[in-house]
């Protein structure tokens, strides 16, 4: 690959460095590669199949006030599916008892997590997963933050 179409001389710093970084080889098994090739698909761990029953976890209290909102919560799985540490709220919802609720469904789904993966193989990872507290929706709603 060679790089001498790239022109420096009338580029900002950070168009420098980005075209260089672009132009970047290395070594693997003597064959020159791009760092595209080299590249991998990191996909983070979410809730899976058998993950409990949201309507569960909802707090009493919350839906006898009323309370609604929504929590994101950080999760570290195995490669098998189960927590390697205890999740955590990642998001507030500005409640406490939505938040505690949150982190309770979390743990209770301990082995009902599609671990993350790299190019399709599952890896131990971290990622958050958003846990939206409505009333109207009592049947759960457990989602991808994004």
């Amino acid at each position: 690959m060679s790089c001498v179409r790239c022109r420096f001389a009338a580029m900002p710093l950070l168009v420098v460095l980005v075209a260089m970084a672009g132009c970047a080889t290395f070594q693997q098994n003597g064959k020159l590669q791009s760092p595209v090739t080299r590249a991998s698909l990191l996909r983070p761990p979410r809730p899976g199949p058998g993950f409990p029953a949201f309507a569960a976890y909802y707090p009493p209290d919350a839906t006898f006030l009323g309370e609604e909102g929504s929590v994101v919560v950080h999760v570290c799985v195995d490669a098998a599916g189960r927590l390697t540490v205890p999740p955590t709220v990642d998001t507030s919802s500005g409640n406490l008892m939505l938040d505690a609720a949150a982190v309770r469904l979390a743990n209770a789904g301990n082995g009902h997590y599609e671990p993350g993966s790299r190019d399709s193989v599952p890896v131990e990872s971290c990622g958050v997963f958003k846990v939206n507290f409505t009333l109207d929706r009592l049947d759960g709603d457990v989602k991808d933050p994004t």
